[in-house]
C-alpha cells in the first residue's frame, strides 16, 4: 500500500477539540498497523488481517470452506424467507384489522358525515364591534377538532384508529380552551358596548305586552278584594336531615283530555325561517282575553271554576289542583335576589264523598289558579313572551282532521254541531252521543298513531291493522284508484259528512276506515269487557313490537331513584275505577316505571357566570350530555315512540258528573288532566306523611306527523329563547330557563319541547332544538347551570303542605321583592271589615294595570355555548366560540377590500370600549 495514497479521516480514532496536525509517522495510521489490524488493507487472498492469520488457534481451511459458505447461504436464505413470511402475516393481520376498523367505523362515519352534510340554511349576522383577533388554529385543525368533537360525543373511542384520533383531539383541546376563554371575555366586552341594544324593545312588542297585561289583570275582579297575611311559606325550607333529597314526583296516570290539538309545523331547516314581528301575531294569538262563550265551555277558565277538575279531584281523592303556569311561577324562584313578583289566587273547597262502606266524609281540595300577570317586565322578558306567541302563530295551524281531536267520554260529546256558528255556544250534552267509531284507541296495547284518518299524502303504517290494510287495498283496486287518491277521497268524504250532518257524526267512509281499530261498540261495553280488554291490551303488540319481539309497556313516570310509597298502576286503576269504593292504604307492589323520568334529587349550587368565567368555560368544554356524578343517578329518556300524553288513562265513573265542561269545537283549544303524587320515598321513617295527590291541568301546543316517514306523531310545547349575540352563536341556557323547561316536560308525559332560538332584533330563527325530560336534566347538570330537582320539588312540597292544611275559603300566594325568600300566604277578608293588620287591595293593585319596564343597568350577558353547533359552524367547519379563521390562500379583489374597509369604519373598535362617552358637555 502506498503511503502517499493513504487518507486520514478526522475523528475516526480519536476526537479533538481543535484541528490537530497529523504526522506521517503516526503509529495509528502506519501501513504496518493497517495491514495487521484492518481487513481492508490485508495482503492475504482470504481478506483476513495479519493478526488473525498469525493466531495458531485458527485454521482458515476448517472454518471457511465452500461447505461453510453454502451452509451460511442456506441459513441466510431460510432466515430471510421466515422474515418475509412473518412480515406477510403481520401485514395481512394489519390489513384485516384496518378493514375491521373501517367496517366498525363506517356507521359512525356516516353519522358524522350526515351531521356535516345537512346543508341547512344559516343566518348571517355581522358583529357590531371590530374583531381584532384571528384564530390561532388553521382550517385543517378546526375541521379535525370539530369532527372529533361530533364523533366522540356520539360514543367514545373504541378502535386503535379512533384512539389515535382521540389523542390528536386532546392535543388540540388546550389550545381551543385558551382561545375560547379569550373569546368569551371579548364577547362580554361587546355586550357591555351594546347595552342600549339590550334595553331596546320594538314598539309592536311593547304594545302587545301592554294589552296582554291589561286584559289579564281583569281576572283580579273574580276574586276577593282584601287580603291580610296569615303565614309565611319559605322558598328555601330548612333541611338539616336532607330529607328533601328523597322527594319523589310520580305520574300515576292520565285522567281526561278534551278539545282539539293544533297541527304543528316543524320549521324547514333548508329555508330562512323568521318569526313575524308585526300585527299578524296579535291576530293569530290575541293578547286580550275574550269572555267565556258559555259556562259549559272551557275557555281561559280558572281551575277553581273548572267543574271537571273538581269532579276528578273527588273521584281520585286529589289534594291539589293546579295549572302548569302556576307551577312554573312557583318553582322559578332562585336566590340570592328572589326578585320575581307575582300573585297566585288560591281557593279551598270542601266536598262530601262516600267511602267504601257508604259513610260520608269531608274531603278538602286546594285549587291553585293561574297567576295574575306581572306588572314589571324586563326587556328580555317582553321579547321572550312575544316570540313565544309569534312562534305559536307561525308553527301551528288549526285543521279539522279527526286524528287531531281528543277522545273523551260520551258525556262530553256535542249533541249538535253547527260549523257556521261563530259564537260556538253549542256545549256538551248530558245524553251520550252515538259515536259509532273510535277516534282514539287509548288502551295500553293500541298501535294507532293517527287515531283515525291520516292526513292526505301522509302514510301512517302503524295506525291500521294488516286486515284493514288488505281491505283498503282491495277497495282501492276495485275502484281503480291509487292508495293516495283513495285516502284523500276518504278524508274529504269524512269531512263533508262531518260538516253536513246535523248531529255531528262522522260518515260511513270514516266508519269503514276505523272499523278494524276497535271491534264492537266501545260506548256500550260492559264493565267485564272493559276489564278484560285492559288486562289483555298489554299483550297486544304493535307492528314495531312484532318486529323487535317486544311489546310496549306504559309505565308511570317517577322522579326518584328509590322506591316510593304508593299504589301500583294496576291497583290504582282498580281503586279509582270504582267510585263507590276507595282504599287509601298503599299496596306492597311497586309501580312500574320508565327509566326516562327516574332520577334522584340532589343538591347543587350555581355561582355568577362572569365571576367564575374559567370554571364555566371548563364545563362548557366538556360534552354537553354528561351524566351526574356521586349518588345522583343518570336520568335516561327512553320513551316509547308510540306513547302520547294521553296514554295510561285511569278509569273514571262519569255518571255523577252533572256539570260537564268541554272545549270549543275545532278552535285548537285542548285541556288535559294528569294525576301525580308528591311525597317522600320509603326510606323515610314510618311516621312520614302520606304523599299528596295532585291533578295538573295543562294543554299542548301542537301535534306533528312526519310526512312520508314511518314515524309516530309527536306532541309539542314551544319554548322561545331570544339570542342577543346571534353573530357569535347560541347562548347558554340559564338556571331559570332550565327550570321552566323541566317543569313543562315533567307534567306533560311523552311530550317534546321545541326550543326556538331566535334573533332578538329581527325574529330570524337561528336554531330549533327538540328536547325531552332527560335531555333537559342532563343540560342542567352542567357546572355553569347547577340545576338540581331538589330545589323546585322542595318549594312545591312546602307550598302544597301549607295550603293543604288551610280551611275552606279564598287565599292569595303573594311574593314581592321585599319578601325575599318567603311567600306570604294571605287570607281573604271582607273589604269593610276593620283590622289592625296591613291589607292588600287586589282590585286596586291590578286596576288599569300596564306593563312597566325595568331597564338593565348591566347587560344580561350570557356566554356562548360551546356545545351547540349552528348550521354556520357545520357549514364552515368552525369551532364554536372561536375567533374568525385566517385564510391566506384567498385573494381579495380591490372591490372586496374596499367593501370590508367601508364596513369596518362603522364598527366600534375594541380600544374604544373603555373610553368615556363624550356627551358634548364641558
Amino acid at each position: 500500500m502506498d503511503r502517499r495514497n493513504t487518507t486520514f479521516i478526522s475523528g475516526l480514532f480519536r476526537s479533538a477539540s481543535k484541528f490537530v496536525r497529523v504526522d506521517a509517522d503516526d503509529p495509528f495510521i502506519s501501513p504496518e498497523v493497517l495491514k495487521n489490524c484492518s481487513s481492508l488493507c490485508a495482503t492475504d487472498e482470504s481478506g483476513l488481517p495479519n493478526y488473525v492469520l498469525s493466531d495458531p488457534n485458527i485454521t482458515i481451511n476448517d472454518y471457511f470452506t465452500e461447505d461453510v459458505w453454502s451452509n451460511c447461504e442456506k441459513v441466510q436464505i431460510q432466515r430471510e424467507n421466515k422474515e418475509r413470511e412473518a412480515d406477510a402475516v403481520e401485514r395481512k393481520k394489519k390489513e384485516e384489522s384496518e378493514a375491521a376498523d373501517r367496517q366498525f367505523r363506517k356507521p359512525l362515519d356516516l353519522q358524522v358525515d350526515r351531521v356535516f352534510n345537512k346543508h341547512q340554511f344559516f343566518v348571517k349576522k355581522s358583529c357590531p364591534v371590530m374583531i381584532p383577533y384571528k384564530s390561532s388554529l388553521t382550517h385543517e385543525e378546526h375541521k379535525a377538532y370539530l369532527r372529533a368533537f361530533v364523533r366522540f360525543r356520539i360514543r367514545p373511542a373504541l378502535t386503535p384508529a379512533e384512539a389515535a384520533e382521540h389523542e390528536q383531539y386532546l392535543s388540540l383541546q388546550h389550545r381551543v380552551y385558551d382561545e375560547q376563554c379569550r373569546f368569551i371575555q371579548f364577547s362580554y366586552q361587546v355586550a357591555s358596548a351594546q347595552l342600549s341594544a339590550y334595553n331596546t324593545v320594538p314598539e309592536i312588542v311593547t304594545s302587545y305586552i301592554n294589552q296582554y297585561v291589561q286584559h289579564r289583570s281583569k281576572r283580579a275582579v273574580r276574586y276577593k278584594r282584601s287580603y291580610v297575611q296569615e303565614q309565611q311559606v319559605p322558598l328555601c325550607p330548612q333541611d338539616p336531615t336532607k330529607r328533601f333529597s328523597n322527594l319523589s314526583f310520580t305520574h300515576l296516570g292520565h285522567l281526561l283530555s278534551l278539545g282539539t290539538v293544533p297541527w304543528f309545523k316543524i320549521p324547514n331547516p333548508h329555508n330562512l325561517n323568521r318569526l313575524p314581528l308585526d300585527e299578524s301575531v296579535a291576530r293569530a294569538q290575541p293578547p286580550g282575553q275574550s269572555e267565556t262563550p258559555s259556562t259549559s265551555i272551557i275557555h281561559k277558565t280558572p281551575v277553581s271554576e273548572d267543574h271537571n277538575a273538581a269532579y276528578l279531584a273527588q273521584k281520585h281523592r286529589a289534594n291539589i289542583v293546579i295549572s302548569t303556569s302556576a307551577l312554573t311561577v312557583l318553582v322559578d324562584n332562585y336566590g340570592p335576589s328572589f326578585d320575581k313578583e307575582w300573585d297566585i289566587p288560591v281557593v279551598v273547597k270542601s266536598f262530601q264523598i262516600e267511602d267504601a262502606d257508604g259513610n260520608e266524609s269531608s274531603h278538602r281540595v286546594v285549587f291553585i289558579d293561574k297567576p295574575l300577570p306581572q306588572k314589571t317586565w324586563t326587556p328580555l322578558e317582553k321579547k321572550r313572551q312575544f316570540y313565544k306567541k309569534s312562534a305559536l302563530a307561525t308553527l301551528t295551524e288549526i285543521k279539522k282532521f279527526p286524528f287531531l281531536k281528543m277522545k273523551s267520554p260520551a258525556i262530553f260529546h256535542y249533541s249538535a254541531i253547527d260549523e257556521g256558528d261563530a259564537q260556538g255556544k253549542t256545549g256538551p250534552c248530558n245524553e251520550p252521543a252515538e259515536y259509532d267509531e273510535d277516534f282514539f284507541d287509548l288502551t295500553a296495547g293500541a298501535s294507532s298513531d293517527c287515531f283515525g284518518v291520516p292526513e292526505s299524502g301522509t302514510e301512517c303504517h302503524t295506525s291500521l291493522s294488516p286486515t284493514h290494510k288488505n281491505k283498503r287495498k282491495g277497495k282501492t283496486m276495485t275502484n281503480n284508484q291509487s292508495p293516495k287518491k283513495s285516502k284523500i277521497s276518504n278524508i274529504n268524504a269524512a269531512e263533508n259528512d262531518h260538516t253536513s250532518t246535523g248531529k255531528g257524526r262522522v260518515g260511513k267512509n270514516l266508519q269503514e276506515m276505523d272499523s278494524s281499530l276497535t271491534p264492537g261498540t266501545p260506548q256500550h261495553k260492559s264493565g267485564e269487557q272493559e276489564k278484560s280488554q285492559a288486562e289483555d291490551s298489554p299483550t297486544k303488540s304493535s307492528p314495531e313490537a312484532r318486529a323487535t319481539g317486544k311489546t310496549r309497556n306504559h309505565s308511570p313516570r317517577k322522579i326518584n331513584t328509590s322506591s316510593v310509597k304508593g299504589e301500583s298502576v294496576s291497583d290504582a286503576c282498580k281503586i279509582l275505577g270504582n267510585t263507590s269504593a276507595y282504599n287509601s292504604k298503599t299496596t306492597g307492589s311497586t309501580p312500574r316505571r320508565t327509566a326516562d323520568s327516574e332520577f334522584k334529587t340532589g343538591d347543587s349550587s350555581t355561582d355568577n357566570v362572569l365571576e367564575n368565567l374559567l370554571d364555566m368555560q371548563d364545563s362548557l368544554l366538556k360534552p354537553s350530555h354528561v351524566g351526574s356524578s356521586g349518588h345522583d343517578s343518570k336520568p335516561e329518556c327512553v320513551q316509547p315512540s308510540s306513547s302520547k300524553p294521553w296514554s295510561s288513562t285511569l278509569k273514571t265513573d262519569w255518571a255523577g258528573h252533572i256539570k260537564p265542561q268541554s272545549c270549543e269545537q275545532w278552535s285548537g283549544t285542548n285541556v288535559h288532566y294528569q294525576l301525580f303524587s308528591l311525597g317522600f320515598s320509603n326510606t323515610q321513617t314510618s311516621n312520614s306523611s302520606q304523599p299528596l295527590r295532585i291533578i295538573v291541568r295543562h294543554n299542548l301546543h301542537g301535534l306533528a306527523k312526519m310526512r312520508n316517514q314511518n314515524k309516530f306523531s309527536k306532541a309539542y310545547v314551544v319554548f322561545s329563547k331570544p339570542e342577543n349575540q346571534a353573530y357569535f352563536g347560541c347562548e347558554v341556557n340559564t338556571l331559570s330557563e332550565i327550570t321552566q323547561q323541566w317543569i313543562n316536560l315533567l307534567v306533560r308525559p311523552n311530550t317534546t319541547l321545541l326550543q326556538v332560538r331566535v334573533c332578538e332584533s329581527s325574529g330570524e330563527i337561528l336554531l330549533t332544538e327538540e328536547k325531552d325530560l332527560g335531555t333537559v336534566v342532563k343540560d342542567g347538570k352542567q357546572a355553569h347551570i347547577g340545576f338540581s330537582p331538589t330545589v323546585p320539588l322542595s318549594i312545591l312540597h312546602s307550598v302544597f303542605s301549607a295550603t293543604a292544611a288551610l280551611s275552606t275559603g279564598s287565599y292569595l300566594l303573594h311574593h314581592r321583592l321585599n319578601t325575599k325568600a318567603f311567600i306570604l300566604l294571605m287570607k281573604a277578608i271582607d273589604f269593610d271589615t276593620p283590622t289592625h293588620l296591613q291589607t292588600l287591595d287586589l282590585h286596586h293593585y291590578y286596576s288599569g294595570a300596564s306593563a312597566l319596564t325595568r331597564p338593565y343597568t348591566v347587560p344580561p350577558w350570557l356566554a356562548i355555548d360551546t356545545h351547540i353547533l349552528t348550521p354556520f359552524h357545520l357549514k364552515h367547519h368552525k369551532i364554536p366560540a372561536t375567533f374568525p379563521m385566517a385564510n391566506p390562500h384567498k385573494k381579495l379583489t380591490k372591490e372586496e377590500k374596499l367593501r370590508i374597509n367601508e364596513r369596518a369604519k362603522n364598527k366600534v373598535k375594541i380600544v374604544d370600549l373603555d373610553k368615556p362617552v363624550n356627551d358634548g358637555t364641558n
